[in-house]
């Protein structure tokens, strides 16, 4: 599904008025209440993006995502009852248009690679700015990936140590 920005498109109704564009609706899931007040507020700045929940743990996530079914889940991977890999994974599963961002402190391979494979559209890190995440949503949504520039050098490192080993076996 394909979104239209406020600033990517301006549109207008019949007596060429300005037409309000649908915002971007956003799950936030981290165990720390101060990470998510000012993720929110971050976000809910932008004008494009509006938080429809917030969720301390992985398994509230999950039902918060059912429940609420956002357009993007923004999700910390180290927290308690259910960790960010194995909550994307149910996501998912279970809401597979939803866009699952991973925001952490962690680029740990043990973090990374897994959540990749349960279907994150991105992984950033917390030392990201304020508008790489902003735009690091509005790109999830066009269906694009988002790597933070450390997460990226790990991936290509890991497909480059894969490649070597394949040309070893042959």
């Amino acid at each position: 599904m394909s979104y239209l920005l406020p600033e990517d498109v301006k549109s207008y109704n019949r007596d060429g008025e300005p037409v309000e564009m649908p915002k971007i609706k956003v799950l936030l899931a981290d165990d720390h209440a101060m990470i998510r007040e000012g993720t929110r507020r971050i976000l809910e700045e932008s004008g494009s993006i509006e938080v429809v929940g917030e969720a301390s743990d992985g398994a509230e996530a999950i039902r918060q995502a059912i429940a609420l079914h956002p357009d993007v889940v923004l999700m910390d991977i180290a927290m308690p009852k259910l960790d960010g890999v194995k909550a994307t994974q149910e996501i998912k599963e279970k809401l597979p248009s939803v866009a699952v961002l991973i925001l952490s402190a962690y680029d740990d391979d043990a973090y990374l690679f897994p959540v990749l494979k349960a279907g994150a559209a991105g992984y950033l890190l917390k030392n990201c700015r304020g508008s790489e995440l902003v735009d690091a949503v509005k790109a999830v949504i066009r269906g694009e990936s988002v790597l933070h520039p450390i997460v990226a050098a790990k991936v290509l490192r890991s497909l480059s140590h894969n490649l070597d080993e394949k040309k070893d076996d042959e």
